[in-house]
């Protein structure tokens, strides 16, 4: 459902603020998260996958989501 929010932002609103393809490739891989065990993403290299792990870490459990449900 949040990717198809997403989605519906106005193509000329995200160049406005400078996101280009790659970039909302990523967006949406953090939305969506791991959908199987072997799973390459392509929105960020991988230098940079620890990002995928701030939003929802697979290997621990403490991440974002995590803590914006204890918030509410």
């Amino acid at each position: 459902m949040s990717v198809l929010m997403f989605d519906d932002i106005n193509e000329d609103v995200l160049k406005e603020h400078g996101l280009d393809d790659k970039d909302v490739t990523f967006i949406k891989e953090l939305i969506e998260g791991v959908k199987t065990s072997e799973c390459s993403y392509e929105g960020r290299d991988e230098e940079k996958s620890f990002l995928y792990e701030i939003v929802a870490n697979k290997q621990n459990g403490i991440d974002v989501d995590k803590w914006d449900y204890f918030a509410r």
